[in-house]
């Protein structure tokens, strides 16, 4: 199966007024062509940092990102600070360090970034945003949105009323949406019609790989069936489109989801493509087991314990990022303990045995497997 992500050696480090801020840290990871990603992880853990530096999104200064994204399709396009190369298939480097990195090129090299990436966006790229009214025009209503979009998509030149009539038409059954939604603007929808509208307008395009941030945020539950139905059908009309998706919904994501990345304080954790494996919680990382827990209605101890915790990222860890709040640290060996504390975990299989690489497997970043193995 050939991947149409790979991602390696991932750093984002914001500058802030209280230092550095390490947003995504060695992230190394890979999507497989036609599947679906959940990005999991408590609040501030680096998920939507993660899904803007895949799209080209995320601001490249005042900071240092570092490592790679690379994006396989029918053209390649290479980045450097100061070079681009087109080849067989979009490969978009985003490299920057304390030797090539100057400021006086950070804003050309930002811009050429940004660029190249806006080539993806929209066309092959769909992004259902968090907060879809910063995405709308405030300026447009519904229609003339989804009049722009069909026109630049679908057909040259002006379009005749009634196709755009039925296209809208279409489009909003999709989700539940009232057709009298296209004559408001984007700041007078609900939240629940907002995020509506952006699916409708986004999967409309049939984009060959989607981003959806929360995309069932203000969405009842019967609602969200409609948003499950219409990401199965876009797979299943073009088998090779991939979804990427953020959410805190697992009862959400196990309708739809092949492959979990858990993130923790900007670091993947675990990748888990086994999803019977969440319901064992055995072999999970000690974060994913908590985080399952977490989400527990009738867990609310384990709730304040997991989800409430501060996470300070003006500081990197020395160690594994989850050991001061890891329960097999606090019960573990000296050894064990030692380790946590000094050295950042290796990633191992699921059968314990350590990874060099990050392949389409299941894997997790953990001292306690790797060394009860030993």
């Amino acid at each position: 199966m050939s991947n149409i992500f790979n991602i390696e050696g991932l750093n984002s480090i914001i500058s802030s007024p209280n230092g550095p801020v390490y947003v995504l840290n060695d992230i190394t990871f890979s999507i497989p062509k036609g599947k679906t990603i959940g990005i999991v992880g408590e609040s501030g853990s680096g998920k939507t940092q993660l899904m803007m530096a895949m799209t080209g999104t995320q601001p490249l200064t005042p900071g240092i990102v570092s490592g790679s994204v690379h994006y396989y399709d029918h053209s390649d396009i290479s980045f450097y600070p100061d070079e681009l190369e087109l080849k067989n298939h979009y490969r978009v480097h985003r490299r920057v360090n304390s030797e090539n990195y100057k400021r006086k090129n950070a804003h050309s090299f930002e811009q050429s970034v940004r660029e190249q990436f806006s080539e993806l966006r929209g066309t092959v790229f769909g992004i259902i945003p968090q907060d879809p009214k910063s995405f709308l025009n405030p300026y447009w209503t519904i229609e003339e949105l989804f009049k722009e979009a069909y026109n630049k998509f679908f057909e040259i030149g002006q379009i005749k009323e009634k196709k755009l009539e039925t296209f809208i038409h279409n489009n909003f059954e999709k989700f539940d949406l009232d057709i009298a939604v296209k004559n408001k603007y984007p700041d007078e929808l609900s939240g629940g019609e907002a995020q509506r509208v952006m699916n409708a307008f986004v999967l409309a395009h049939k984009p060959k790989v989607v981003f959806a941030d929360e995309t069932t945020t203000g969405i009842d539950v019967s609602r969200q069936k409609k948003v499950i139905s219409q990401f199965k059908l876009i797979q299943s009309e073009n088998p090779d489109t991939t979804i990427v998706i953020i959410s805190h919904d697992f009862a959400f994501l196990n309708h739809l989801v092949d492959t979990y990345v858990v993130m923790f304080g900007g670091f993947v954790l675990e990748a888990i493509n086994d999803i019977n494996k969440l319901r064992s919680r055995e072999t999970l990382h000690p974060y994913t087991a908590d985080l399952l827990l977490s989400l527990d209605s009738s867990n609310n101890n384990i709730q304040k314990e997991t989800i409430d915790h501060f996470i300070d990222l003006t500081i990197k860890p020395q160690g594994c990022p989850y050991k001061d709040r890891c329960k097999v640290f606090t019960i573990g060996t000296r050894e064990l303990q030692h380790k946590c504390e000094s050295e950042f975990p290796p990633i191992v299989d699921h059968s314990n045995e350590q990874l060099i690489e990050t392949k389409n497997t299941d894997w997790q970043r953990c001292w306690h497997p790797y060394l009860e193995a030993k």
